[in-house]
């Protein structure tokens, strides 16, 4: 690719560019042939004018300043870095690389398989169309997968990351994070620190593991919750059609959340048993629909369930 410093000197000259005719024949060369002496002749090279050369160009490599920018690509698969500033950065279509570098950054994938880095300071970064991936690095970070499976690291910072359509895989890492997985059969993984954990209450069936910390799990019918290490809180979803599979429920600091409306009745019909197929699973019923199995068997009482409204549940989601 020409870079943009000898296009500017091919302008100043009022230049031609010379191209190879694309012909799909071997290029003739000056190397000698087999007879020691060089060729005579050779086709001659297609001139083209600059402009056309111009309009063919499908891919770019764009280095901001230190000041704030709009930096866009084109059609082709671009290389945008902002450099410092407070950035904005448009992929357009293609399969782009954006990286934000310093500065609180905008970047935007468009459509194509993208790859965006946030790097410095409090970023958004949003995917769009096709299967992109996310990193947000330092800084509280607002990372958006779009349409497409997408996948998404959070980094260091409280990042909320919002994986929308397809099946995706969100990861917090480090700091208090807001996950929340959109329409599809999502993975979503809190990492270190006290994180809102959302599968959202469609017909998929997703995968939440909270890591380390007190997090809250928002499940949604058929889902599958980890709590991992620390008093979680896990919320059940309010309209059951598959029951929610917990598989490390520790009755000693973890609560199961209820969606009842107490105004209405104060004391609804909880059952609580062991699973009549050998699994050794516990089973939570409320008003007699299955709820949810705890498949490491956990002694859960009464003590472990609090009720909350829809109201009061709802209050939990995450929102971009």
């Amino acid at each position: 690719m020409f870079m943009f410093a000898s296009l500017i000197g091919l302008i100043a000259a009022g230049g031609l560019l010379m191209t190879d005719q694309d012909d799909g024949q071997q290029d003739a060369s000056n190397d000698e042939d087999a007879s020691g002496t060089t060729p005579d002749s050779s086709p001659e090279p297609e001139i083209a004018p600059l402009d056309e050369f111009l309009s063919s160009v499908e891919s770019e490599i764009l280095l901001g300043t230190p000041a704030d920018e709009d930096l866009l690509g084109g059609d082709g698969n671009d290389q945008i870095n902002g450099a410092e500033g407070n950035d904005n950065i448009d992929g357009g279509t293609g399969d782009d690389g954006l990286y934000g570098s310093e500065g609180a950054d905008t970047l935007s994938g468009g459509a194509g398989q993208d790859l965006l880095h946030g790097e410095d300071e409090a970023d958004l970064l949003d995917g769009g169309e096709g299967d992109d991936t996310l990193f947000g690095h330092f800084g509280n970070d607002l990372l958006i997968g779009g349409a497409g499976n997408d996948m998404a690291h959070g980094g260091q910072g409280d990042d909320s990351l919002f994986g929308s359509a397809g099946q995706d895989a969100l990861h917090g890492n480090d700091g208090n994070d807001a996950l929340s997985g959109g329409v599809g059969e999502d993975a979503l993984f809190g990492g270190r620190g006290d994180d809102l954990v959302s599968g959202d209450d469609d017909s998929e069936s997703d995968f939440l593991n909270g890591g380390d910390g007190a997090d809250t799990l928002l499940a949604g019918t058929g889902d599958i919750l980890h709590g991992g290490a620390g008093a979680d809180q896990m919320v059940l979803p309010t309209e059951t059609i598959d029951p929610v599979e917990i598989s490390d429920f520790d009755p000693a600091e973890d609560m199961l959340v209820l969606p009842w409306d107490v105004t209405e009745d104060e004391d609804p019909d909880i059952g609580i048993s062991t699973a009549p197929d050998g699994s050794g699973d516990t089973l939570v019923s409320v008003e007699g629909t299955l709820a949810a199995r705890l498949t490491n068997g956990a002694a859960i009482t009464a003590e472990n369930i609090l009720l909350m409204s829809d109201t009061q549940i709802a209050a939990f989601a995450p929102s971009p």
